[in-house]
């Protein structure tokens, strides 16, 4: 039978087909290896149906004690929060690839000189400019970035922004178990994103001032 696609609930293709075993770990890293494992389930955004992961045997060995969770992992449990919000709140709600911030901080392989010639900020937007080339992300008030720091542990950077009905201004939060200090090199990372953003894209519901100025 295929896996299920499901939401939080975890369901197995065959439950006396997968184990948990430190037996395993050898292959956990390995590419190659993964791409030959079956599916043992996956989930889809209510968000946005064309974003799903799907998680394997090598993924699950991810949340073993002492373990560091995967991109995988983690955005599966987003997905399986999204479970809990109401339609409502879904429709506030921007949320981003656990792949977005690595991608937008990396080092682009091919650095033509056009992209020497640019700012740091506008760079690294070059690098993820196409991601949302058929949306504007402003029309969502609560921006979510799932941030991995060190290839080890996992934190998120909220950015939320005014609305006709709530005339505040726009600020950013740090949610993370360790607490937000020394966090702040990530921060100015997705204001200049956001600010490239609007500018690309000439938004006129934000302006880059405002973003510059989010605390």
């Amino acid at each position: 039978s295929q896996p299920r696609n499901i939401a939080f609930q975890i369901s197995m293709k065959n439950e006396n087909s997968f184990f948990i075993s430190s037996d395993d770990d050898e292959d956990e890293h390995n590419p190659s290896t993964r791409d030959k494992e079956p599916v043992i389930c996956s989930a889809t955004s209510r968000i946005d149906a064309k974003d799903r992961v799907e998680l394997k045997k090598s993924d699950f060995l991810r949340i073993e004690y002492g373990k560091w969770l995967n991109d995988n992992i983690v955005e599966f449990l987003m997905f399986g929060v999204l479970e809990l919000a109401s339609k409502k709140t879904l429709e506030y709600l921007q949320l981003f690839s656990t792949q977005f911030y690595t991608k937008l901080v990396s080092t682009p392989t091919n650095c033509t000189s056009s992209l020497l010639k640019m700012t740091e900020a506008k760079r690294n937007y070059a690098n993820v400019h196409r991601w949302t080339k058929r949306i504007n992300i402003f029309n969502k008030t609560v921006h979510i970035y799932p941030i991995n720091e060190e290839k080890s542990h996992w934190y998120l950077i909220v950015a939320i922004f005014p609305t006709v009905q709530n005339d505040f201004q726009p600020y950013m939060a740090v949610l993370d178990s360790n607490g937000a200090h020394d966090k702040q090199f990530a921060v100015d990372q997705i204001k200049n994103y956001l600010v490239e953003e609007i500018e690309a894209k000439s938004i006129e519901s934000i302006s880059a001032r405002s973003v510059k100025a989010m605390k």
